[in-house]
Order: structure tokens, then C-alpha cells, then sequence
């Protein structure tokens, strides 16, 4: 039991780092899109420049929600930050 308290722990800790990446990679695309019109950043087209920025965070996303299943039946534990017992199963992380 002490185990799974310590997975999810850490399952948790990663999940809000994947969380933070994502920011920082999907943040700075919107703004390019927004308010670059036909320009250039660095002989690349602004627009292409987005599309790589939103690609690598929405690999952080996709890593996000992997972090985010029970430790102990593998399946959502739940939504939100502050999730303490499985939806599933019933096991309790805090």
C-alpha cells in the first residue's frame, strides 16, 4: 500500500513537470500565431515554427495524462490536481 502511495507520488510530481513543459512550448506558439503575420523567425516561417512548438507540447500532454492512471489498476485515477483515491479501484493516496 505504501508503494502505491509513493508511485502516485512521484506519478504526480512528473505530471505537473509535463504540465509545465506543455506552458512553455504551447504559450509561445499562440502568440506567434496570433500576431505574426506572413514573417520569419529564423529563415523559417513563423506559422511552421508554431505548428513544431504545438507538436512537442502536445507530446508533454500525452505524458501528462500516462502520469495521471492509478499506480495500482492502471486505469484514471481521477480529475483534477488534488486527487485522492482511485475512481476505479478505490485505493486511497494520501
Amino acid at each position: 500500500m505504501e508503494s502505491v502511495k509513493l508511485e502516485f507520488k512521484s506519478r504526480k510530481q512528473k505530471r505537473v513537470v509535463c504540465t509545465v513543459l506543455f506552458m512553455f512550448f504551447w504559450l509561445p506558439a499562440l502568440v506567434i500565431q496570433l500576431y505574426s503575420d506572413q514573417t520569419y523567425l529564423l529563415g523559417i516561417r513563423a506559422d511552421i515554427v508554431a505548428l513544431a512548438l504545438q507538436t512537442v507540447g502536445f507530446i508533454f500532454i500525452l505524458l501528462s495524462l500516462k502520469y495521471s492512471k492509478c499506480p495500482s489498476c492502471n486505469e484514471n485515477a481521477g480529475n483534477g490536481w488534488n486527487v485522492t483515491e482511485c475512481n476505479k479501484c478505490g485505493v486511497k493516496f494520501t
